[in-house]
């Protein structure tokens, strides 16, 4: 294939995509301050989207719109009791 792109001058699959915006995993996980492994999970779990760029299964992604929000990282928040209510009268003898 290699042969058949220089002797026509074509350009390849990655840099077409590159020609229409899209970022290679590295660009991307450098713009959001990620990982590439989280730049993964995210494409998995449908937060990135991407088109596959060659055989290896490497994808180039679309950049992120305004709209993206990062999902919380780590253990998610307890669930804390509600407040138990306090007496407001007083107790007998008041107070010093």
């Amino acid at each position: 294939m290699k042969h058949i792109r220089k002797a026509y001058d074509l350009r390849s699959h990655p840099q077409r995509l590159a020609d229409l915006g899209l970022v290679s995993l590295r660009e991307m996980a450098r713009g959001l301050n990620l990982h590439t492994n989280t730049v993964k999970k995210w494409r998995d779990a449908g937060l990135l989207t991407g088109r596959i760029a060659n055989d290896k299964g490497e994808f180039f992604y679309y950049p992120p719109g305004p709209h993206l929000t990062r999902p919380r990282i780590g253990r998610p928040p307890r669930q804390r009791p509600a407040p138990q209510e306090t007496p407001t009268a007083s107790a007998q003898g008041g107070a010093v």
